[in-house]
């Protein structure tokens, strides 16, 4: 009875170790499961770490490639841009120039219009006072003609009394009129005929 009731209790304890045994096992698995499925997430999330990094760095590097294309580009659009601004300070310069030039000769030839403007007025003057100074003498020359013919038919008349004791009549006279003004009248011409081109 008594090895009965040990037997029981090996048994159970047996069993009972066997259980811990198991149970043992079983959280050994379970743990080294859960080991394993760790050390997979951690492996899979190294390698998503890894290639984010990749990417990262892939991205950079195309960022950098960007930047620097971007900052020759600024260069190049800014060396381009000082030379338009040069270029374009120069024809402004020229075209000052020119402006200046202009304004030089637009003034010299104001200069030299008022000079023909006041050379022609006083010519004009000249000429008007040759024109008035040619009709008084021609008055004059009118008179001083009336005045001879008057002086020669008084002479004529004078004369022809004296040799023939005669007055002219009136008809007489007036042909000599015509005969003295015909006379004076040539030789006022030869006295004013312009002098022959030699």
């Amino acid at each position: 009875m008594k090895e009965d009731a040990h037997d029981t209790i090996n048994e159970k304890k047996t069993e009972y170790d066997n259980q811990n045994l198991n149970e043992t096992e079983e959280m050994k698995e379970n743990d080294l499961q859960k080991e394993k499925d760790l050390q997979k997430k951690n492996d899979l999330q190294e390698e998503k770490d890894l290639q984010e990094e990749t990417d990262l760095q892939k991205e950079s590097s195309t960022q950098e490639e960007k930047t620097t294309v971007k900052s020759k580009e600024v260069k190049q659009r800014g060396k381009s841009l000082k030379h338009k601004e040069k270029s374009s300070n120069k024809k402004f310069k020229k075209q000052e120039e020119k402006e200046e030039t202009f304004k030089k000769e637009n003034k010299n030839l104001k200069k030299k219009v008022s000079e023909l403007e006041n050379k022609l007025r006083t010519e004009k003057d000249i000429k008007e006072s040759l024109k008035q100074e040619c009709e008084e003498l021609r008055k004059k020359n009118m008179d001083l003609q009336e005045k001879v013919i008057n002086r020669m038919d008084e002479f004529g008349i004078f004369e022809y009394y004296l040799k023939t004791e005669k007055l002219l009549s009136p008809v007489e006279i007036e042909d000599q009129k015509r005969e003295v003004g015909a006379w004076i009248a040539a030789k006022m011409w030869d006295l004013n005929r312009p002098p022959r081109k030699p």
